[in-house]
């Protein structure tokens, strides 16, 4: 029952960076799964973005390419620090723009809260991989 978990934390144990590539692939998984739904749900999404910001739908495909942008550097290991920068800077930017707004106006709904969070999280996640590339490779 707990032999993954034993496993993981042996080799863990021995090898300290191997959770950080570990969490590094399945960040890169979430991006693009966040790519993928920025273009099936494109309408929606723009639906959602902030009424005084033009060109909704451009944006929406935009934020698309930049998560599977850096999905890809993550998967190659080329431009990681770069491109896992700018994305926070992506995610902090919609923290203040797109869900803080939202959240001021429906206090009370409850999923404004848990996107705002979650996005703030999604960029000291990003944060957190520029910082953990080795001189080596920025």
């Amino acid at each position: 029952t707990l032999f993954p978990y034993t496993t993981l934390f042996r080799s863990a144990k021995k090898n300290p960076q191997l959770l950080t590539v570990i969490g590094r692939y399945i960040f890169a998984l979430a991006m693009l799964v966040f790519a993928y739904q920025h273009y099936i749900y494109a309408q929606f999404i723009a639906a959602l973005i902030t009424p005084w910001i033009p060109f909704k739908l451009f944006f929406t495909y935009l934020a698309g390419a930049a998560f599977l942008a850096v999905a890809i550097a993550i998967i190659i290991n080329k431009f990681v620090q770069p491109a896992a920068i700018a994305l926070g800077v992506m995610f902090l930017l919609w923290f203040f723009i797109l869900h803080l707004p939202r959240v001021l106006a429906h206090q009370n709904v409850e999923p404004e809260w848990t996107s705002m969070f979650v996005v703030l999280a999604s960029g000291g996640e990003a944060f957190l991989i520029a910082g953990s590339v080795s001189k080596g490779k920025r």
